[in-house]
This record gives C-alpha cells, sequence and structure tokens, in this order.
C-alpha cells in the first residue's frame, strides 16, 4: 500500500498543471454535488419526523384539478369523534386573517404566526419539549405554547413557563410550554399556539361551530393504522349529506396523508400557516447535480486519457521489472480512487464553510452538520471510490493489456475507437452546457414574464397594512396622507400582492335560473381602480361620490366564464348576514393571485370595509423615496403606536410573490454556472493534451511556412465541430425538457429561437476561450525548438 501511494504522488508531480485542473475541477464538482444533495435531502424528508406521518391525514375537497381546498366546517369534527370509529383524534386548526401582536414585559410589540388548535394536537403532531408539559399545556382557554425561539425573542434567556404576554394588547395569555420548532422541515408554519377554546373568547364568533355553511377551519384526522382509505371517506362524505343543506355531492370530499402534504397542491386560502414545496423544482435540482457528476466524470476520463502516452511507458517498464496485469491495473485504479477521495474531502470541508453562506444567499435550507453524520461520510467516501474506480477501469485495463516491448519503443499508437470515445465524451459534455445555458434562460425569462404582466400598475405604490389601532382611523389616516404633496392619491382597499382573499360560494337564483357561484371577493374604493390603471370592459365602476353606490360591485371577464353568465350586469347576489351586492361593471382580467395559477372569478365591491392603504407616490428618486416612506412611517407610528405597522412597495410584494420561482432561479443560475465552468476546466486540460500530441505536426507545418493563424485554426476546428455536433444534439433535448418544466405555469413565457441560438454561441465561446489560448501557445512555439522536443 505504502508503495501504491508513492507512486501515485510521483505521478501526480509529473504533470502537475493538468492534475491540479482535475482535482480542482473534481473537488468543485463534488462541492457542488454535496450542497445540491444537502438541499434534495432537506426537501424530500420533509415531516419525516411526525411518528403519526402514516396514519395522520388532513381532510381535503378536491376541485378535480389536481388543486385541494383544506378548509372545513367546525362543527364536523363533533360529528367525526362519533360516527367514524377508525378515527381516534380530530384536531382543528385556525390562524388569523391578519398575524397578532405580541408583547412582554421585556420586549416591544411583535407581529407573531399563531394558531388556534385543539387540545389532542400534541397527540397527532410530534414536537420535542423544551419546558412545561404539553400533556397539560391547553387545560385552560388563556394558556398559550409557544416555540424555543419566540421566547428568546421575547423574553431572552429566562425560562418562559408561567409568563404572561398581551395579544394585541387586549388579551393576557400564560405560556405553559415552550417546544423545539423542526425548523424548515414541516408543512405547518407556526411561532405560537392557542387552545380552540381560547379562540371562542379571542374571537367570539359561535356560528362557526354550528353552521355547516362556514367553512373556516383545517382538520386533521388520526386514524388506526389498518383502516380502510375509501371506507372512511365515504362515511366523511355521508355525514356532510346528512347534515349539509347544500345540494353539493361531495364527492371531491378526501384525505391527503401528513408525509404528502408539503409536496401537494393544496390551496391554503388567507391561511399562511402552511409551508408548501415544489417537487419539480427539486427533481429539476437533483437532475443537475447528476449532469455536474456526469461533467466530473466526463472530465476525468478525458484526463486520464490524456496521460495515456506516459502511463505506457511507465507500464512498459513495470512490466519488464516483473508486475504484472493486475499491479499494473491495481496501481491505475488506486490513484484514481485517490484522486477521487481527495476530491470528496475537499468537496466536503468546503461545503461545512460555504454552506451558511450559500443558505443566506439562496434563501433554502441546507442541513449543517449532516455531512458529518457516519451515515453520510461513508455514502459520499464509497460513492467517490466507487466513481472513481469504474471510471478508470476502461484505461486501465487498455495499459495493462499493452506490450512492455512496444511501449519502450514507442512504436504503439492512440487507437481510433479511443478517440472516438474521447470525441463523444467532448460532445456529450458540450451538450449538457448547452442544456444548462438554454434553461438557465429560460427560467430568468419566465420569471420576469410573470412579474411584468401583471395587468395591473405596481410602480411607486406602497402598501400600509392596518393594526389593530388603524382600523378604526382609516379615514384619518386617509387625509392626513392626502395632505403630503408628494402622494398623489389614496385608496382603502383588501387587496395587496401576496395577500390571499376570501373565496365565496352562493347559492343563488339569476334570472329564473337557479346556479352555485364561486368566486374571489374582495373590497376597494374608486381610487383603486385609477390608482392600479384597471380599465372597464362594460357598464361602470362604481363612484364613491354616490350613496346609492355602497353595495355595488364590478367582476372580472372569468367570472363570467367560471360560472357561465353571458350579462351579469344588474345580476343582484344574496349571502348570509344581510350582504348583498349588486353588479354593476365589467373589468379587464387581472392576476390578483400569482402567475403561475389560473385567472380565477373576482367580485369587487364598495361596502368601505379595508385591511390595506395603497399610496401612489410621484418620485421615482430613490433617496426622496426613502425620504418619504420615513413620512409615512412617522404618520403610521403616530397613529398607532402600540402596533408595528407594515408598509411594503407593491412590486416587492410582487417578487415576494414569486419567491419559490425566484429562489428556484438563483439555485438554478449558481449550479448551471458551476457545471459551464467545471466544463470549461475539463476542456482546457483537454486543450493541453491535444496540443502536447500535436507538437510533431505543428513544429513540421510552421518549417513549410504555416502560419500562426492557420496553425490556430486547425487546433480549434476539431472543437468546433464538437460544438456543432453537440448543438443539433442538445436543441429537442433542450426543448423537450423546457416544455415539460414550463407546464407548471398557467401562464407561460415562449420558447424563443434566440434562446437555442443564444445557447450554441455562448458553447461555442465558452469552447474558443477555454482552447485558444493553449492554442495560440503551440502556435507561437519555434520550429526548432517543437522539432528538438520530438
Amino acid at each position: 500500500m505504502k508503495y501504491l501511494f508513492r507512486l501515485s504522488i510521483r505521478n501526480l508531480k509529473k504533470n502537475p498543471t493538468i492534475n491540479f485542473i482535475n482535482i480542482f475541477g473534481l473537488s468543485l464538482s463534488m462541492t457542488v454535488v454535496i450542497l445540491l444533495f444537502s438541499f434534495c435531502y432537506h426537501e424530500l424528508t420533509t415531516d419525516m419526523h411526525q411518528e403519526n406521518k402514516e396514519n395522520g391525514y388532513l381532510l381535503i375537497n378536491s376541485d378535480g384539478n389536481n388543486s385541494f381546498g383544506i378548509n372545513m366546517p367546525g362543527v364536523l369534527s363533533y360529528h367525526l369523534d362519533s360516527s367514524v370509529f377508525e378515527i381516534k383524534k380530530t384536531v382543528r386548526m385556525a390562524g388569523f386573517w391578519e398575524q397578532p401582536v405580541l408583547k412582554s414585559e421585556k420586549a416591544d410589540p411583535m407581529k407573531s404566526k399563531i394558531l388556534f388548535v385543539d387540545g389532542d394536537f400534541f397527540e397527532l403532531f410530534t414536537y420535542e419539549p423544551v419546558s412545561g408539559n404539553l400533556d397539560m399545556a391547553f387545560q385552560d382557554p388563556r394558556s398559550m405554547v409557544i416555540t424555543e425561539k419566540l421566547a428568546s425573542r421575547l423574553f431572552g434567556n429566562i425560562d418562559a413557563v408561567g409568563e404572561t404576554i398581551m395579544l394585541n394588547n387586549e388579551h393576557p395569555l400564560v405560556i405553559t410550554a415552550i417546544v423545539r420548532e423542526p425548523g424548515n422541515n414541516t408543512f405547518l408554519d407556526f411561532e405560537a399556539l392557542i387552545s380552540m377554546e381560547g379562540r371562542k373568547i379571542i374571537q367570539s364568533n359561535p356560528g362557526e361551530y354550528t353552521n355547516w355553511n362556514w367553512w373556516n377551519f383545517n382538520t386533521f384526522i388520526l386514524t388506526d393504522k389498518d383502516y380502510d382509505q375509501q371506507t372512511t371517506e365515504e362515511k366523511i362524505r355521508n355525514i356532510f349529506i346528512d347534515h349539509s343543506q347544500s345540494e353539493n355531492s361531495f364527492e371531491g370530499i378526501g384525505v391527503l396523508p401528513l408525509q404528502d402534504i408539503y409536496f401537494s397542491k393544496i390551496e391554503a386560502g388567507w391561511q399562511d400557516h402552511f409551508r408548501i414545496g415544489n417537487k419539480q423544482q427539486v427533481l429539476v435540482l437533483a437532475m443537475v447535480a447528476f449532469l455536474i457528476l456526469l461533467i466530473a466524470i466526463i472530465n476525468f476520463i478525458n484526463i486520464s486519457s490524456s496521460q495515456y502516452i506516459d502511463r505506457l511507458k511507465q507500464a512498459g517498464i513495470q512490466k519488464i521489472l516483473g508486475a504484472t496485469k493486475f499491479h499494473i491495473i491495481r496501481q491505475v485504479l488506486f490513484e484514481s480512487a485517490m484522486l477521487f477521495m481527495i476530491s470528496a474531502w475537499i468537496g466536503i470541508i468546503l461545503t461545512e464553510i460555504i454552506q451558511i453562506y450559500l443558505s443566506q444567499y439562496l434563501e433554502i435550507q441546507l442541513i449543517s452538520g449532516i455531512i458529518f453524520s457516519p451515515k453520510i461520510l461513508i455514502l459520499i467516501i464509497s460513492l467517490s471510490t466507487v466513481i472513481g474506480i469504474l471510471s478508470s477501469l476502461p484505461t486501465a485495463y487498455l495499459i495493462s493489456s499493452s506490450k512492455s516491448i512496444d511501449n519502450l519503443k514507442s512504436t504503439f499508437s492512440l487507437k481510433a475507437n479511443k478517440s472516438a470515445l474521447r470525441s463523444i465524451l467532448v460532445v456529450t459534455q458540450f451538450a449538457i452546457a448547452i442544456i444548462l445555458i438554454g434553461f438557465t434562460v429560460l427560467v430568468q425569462k419566465q420569471i420576469r414574464f410573470g412579474i411584468s404582466n401583471l395587468g395591473y400598475e405596481k410602480e411607486n405604490i406602497v402598501g400600509i397594512k392596518f393594526t389593530q389601532q388603524l382600523y378604526g382611523k382609516s379615514e384619518i389616516l386617509k387625509k392626513e396622507l392626502l395632505d403630503q404633496a408628494f402622494i398623489d392619491n389614496v385608496s382603502m382597499t383588501q387587496f395587496f400582492p401576496g395577500k390571499d382573499l376570501s373565496y365565496w360560494g352562493l347559492d343563488t337564483e339569476i334570472r329564473g335560473e337557479k346556479k352555485q357561484l364561486s368566486f374571489n371577493k374582495f373590497d376597494a374604493d374608486q381610487a383603486f381602480f385609477d390608482m392600479l390603471n384597471i380599465k372597464s370592459v362594460s357598464g361602470r365602476i362604481y363612484s364613491d361620490d354616490f350613496s346609492t353606490d355602497k353595495n355595488k360591485a364590478v367582476v372580472n371577464q372569468a367570472f363570467l366564464k367560471a360560472n357561465d353568465i353571458s350579462d351579469p350586469i344588474g345580476i343582484e347576489l344574496y349571502a348570509r348576514n344581510d350582504i348583498h351586492f349588486e353588479i354593476i361593471g365589467i373589468i379587464e382580467d387581472f392576476h390578483f393571485e400569482s402567475v403561475n395559477k389560473e385567472i380565477g372569478p373576482l367580485l369587487i365591491n364598495n361596502s368601505g370595509n379595508a385591511s390595506v392603504c395603497l399610496v401612489n407616490m410621484q418620485s421615482h428618486d430613490f433617496n426622496v423615496l426613502r425620504s418619504n416612506m420615513e413620512s409615512l412611517r412617522e404618520i403610521c407610528h403616530n397613529l398607532s403606536p402600540d402596533f408595528p405597522v407594515e408598509i411594503r412597495f407593491m412590486d416587492l410584494a410582487v417578487e415576494n410573490m414569486y419567491r419559490s420561482e425566484i429562489r428556484f432561479r438563483r439555485i438554478f443560475t449558481l449550479f448551471s454556472s458551476s457545471a459551464i465552468f467545471i466544463s470549461c476546466l475539463g476542456i482546457l486540460a483537454l486543450s493541453i493534451f491535444v496540443c502536447n500530441i500535436k507538437t510533431k505536426e505543428i513544429g513540421i507545418r510552421k518549417t513549410f511556412g504555416a502560419s500562426v493563424r492557420s496553425i490556430f485554426n486547425m487546433l480549434n476546428q476539431e472543437f468546433a465541430r464538437s460544438v456543432i455536433i453537440a448543438f443539433s444534439i442538445a436543441c429537442p433535448v433542450s426543448w423537450y425538457l423546457m416544455q415539460l418544466w414550463l407546464k407548471g405555469f398557467s401562464y407561460k413565457t415562449d420558447i424563443s429561437w434566440w434562446i437555442f441560438a443564444l445557447s450554441g454561441l455562448m458553447a461555442m465561446g465558452i469552447a474558443f476561450l477555454s482552447v485558444s489560448w493553449q492554442s495560440y501557445r503551440s502556435a507561437r512555439k519555434n520550429p526548432v525548438d517543437i522539432l528538438r522536443y520530438e
């Protein structure tokens, strides 16, 4: 073993430049692959810590389009417990419409994600207690369970159990337990829990616990392990049919396992306590990791073949000294495995160093320390060793099979099939680079398309979200804002990008025909339409100047299509609690939700309710805008001193709607760029090899008067031919993958021809930049020195 190690080190020192490129490229590849593995592992193991992941379920209502509604009536849980014996526990869950504010004696008021849950919450969900007794946590309606991080923010390092905290400055709650949050590795996102009995005190609304038409809760069930899903779902549907007054068949009612929630297409509505992942993105990044590993292997094979001549001479000497084929194969495989192991260790160390910075930049969760766990460490080292051995096995066999006398006499020649294999590998490498470049451009194009095709204006518009103290002062706020010289217009509304709207369903009669209408709804004043430049298609938009327009409404074009109505103007819609709207106009469709979703039916009414104040500012200068924002904050703080006011630019809120896509764009661009750079390293090493084996040919050509330009062209034409072949292969593959990815978007950009042209030109540029420097050096050499070398 000592001899093998020393000989391998000596071989590495013979060609320091090529071997440095080899190790550097492999180390960078390993780093990228390990980072992507860590991210994919984190995503794919979401909620695996839940002990009831296999027999815990969320009740859903499918619309038949692969998306699921998750809201259920509050009264349902009482009937589940008594009518379906397979269900052991039922847990309801509900959030706040707006994030509430918590305040302790040791911290300023802060917004927090709080959920109301039934008392059996910890019987179904697995959380590690830090302090307090989870079994007794919700005995008192005014009790609260908080996470470890929130406890630190509110109380510092002291044990917060038993401490009192104020909710929205009016409800005192006692902390009974503290739990350790599982980070982002769960679908459930909260910082504090309050019992459902506490909700009846804090948000008194008795009807939502008895009325079958009020679907305000998420309902989870814990079943027996041997239950029959189909039978249970049928029993739940029968409960709806027996008690609900609706004529629906409830065929969409079903269950969704806990472990499937994160990657499902659930519609969470206004409740933001669900964290949903994108499995398609994870699979794409896993494919990128595979391609980077493939590029690294191709680089290694090409670089190894570039040292084929020197290894043949060495093998000849070893055979004369008594070495067998086994000894030579062992030496080549050992050296290869050692290179991969060194690169793997460097990759592991680099990953541990840079992952904290990448987590912040890419906004992704990378599991710190997981790489150094024994199982993962053994897996990485073992796979690296196996890949290294398999990659060099053909080369080891060819070297060991050569004749020693021919090797020492230099009568051997590079076989045509070996040259053909190298060409195939180079073409494959370029094809992967072209696919990655094209896909990266498409990702950028799709994100820009989504952000810039919303159907409304968003520039220089600021949203002020109402607090508890601002709700009663909306007119005062509006007057003070309009008194500012830098403000053009002010609108009171319930709409803001990224803020979920309420979804309504009505059984009504329209011109003698019974209909079941469904639509999204929010309130807005007349200024809303002018500020966002939303146009009327038919009828008119209501006016704030007419008192008779107080209950008037407008609908979008999608409302007509979704509800099969040709002319809605004049229709009056009646809802519960004597709420009614008269439709007086139709407006153009605009994206009130993400562009990933198809524009749905929308009704906007003028009843005067508002949760957001939109402000249109005049200036486009950054410094002036910053000064104006400070003025806005001062005005809002004076009106809401006890509640922090959230003020955001609308264009930034739009970008936040596409946070997942923007994050994916960053991740994909970074790692694709890494793959392309690794390809450049391999092509550079290969160009050094090509120039070396053509040394004598270059000298002879220059002796007969060949110019530097002709030599340069001769050395580059092989790589140019490889790029052209790769381009013809990559285009259809790239187009297919692009079509596959774009299927996830309801509104998508075009796959333009220039994306492929740009990819091909960039690949050609990469090839020339990687090869030209070495080609130019070889072409400039003195032919006397070249021939003396031979």
